[in-house]
């Protein structure tokens, strides 16, 4: 074999090594969302959506347009994109039921009309706000770089460190 094929042999191998591993880790939500929202996911976890409703913009089957449901609701500033590259947006997200401010432990207290199952039973809502809970414990993954519970490995050098390997033991054999 001639040492230009070693060559190129060596650039097509080397460039089938994948040099970037890249997974979501979305947990189960603990409890369920407060009527008049909904489960969400994203590359966080899960979340519930504040769901509104009005004459021009209808709850879809079974769920039915109802005044004065209340929710905990909660901005959070994100950043979009693969490792939070892209642009910033607000998810607003419910954390429970509520009649008042005083009823949430987290954000505000907001009523407005929403999607809720006819056949539910109505909220129970708390005397006193729930102390909020500690996230739960993060598995442990080798050199993980954790962004809002994304969990990324940073681009391997694997692949050129290998050609280069290959390439400095070619020019030294040619000596």
């Amino acid at each position: 074999m001639t040492p230009t094929r070693i060559v190129l042999l060596t650039l097509t191998l080397g460039l089938m090594v994948p040099t970037l591993a890249s997974a979501d880790i979305v947990r189960p939500r603990e409890e369920p969302c407060a009527p008049g929202s909904e489960l969400r996911t994203r590359h966080g976890g899960q979340y519930c959506e504040p769901m509104t409703c009005s004459a021009e913009a209808p709850c879809q089957a079974p769920l039915v347009c109802t005044e004065g449901i209340g929710l905990c609701q909660k901005e959070t500033t994100r950043r979009g994109g693969r490792r939070g590259s892209g642009p910033e947006y607000v998810e607003i997200s419910a954390e429970g039921s509520c009649t008042t401010d005083a009823d949430c432990a987290v954000g505000i207290c907001v009523v407005a009309a929403r999607c809720v199952d006819p056949n539910a039973k109505p909220p129970e809502v708390e005397a006193e706000p729930p102390a909020p809970r500690d996230p739960p414990p993060q598995a442990e993954a080798p050199d993980p770089v954790e962004e809002e519970g994304r969990c990324s490995l940073a681009p391997g050098l694997v692949g050129p460190l290998s050609l280069l390997v290959v390439l400095i033991g070619l020019l030294g054999r040619r000596r």
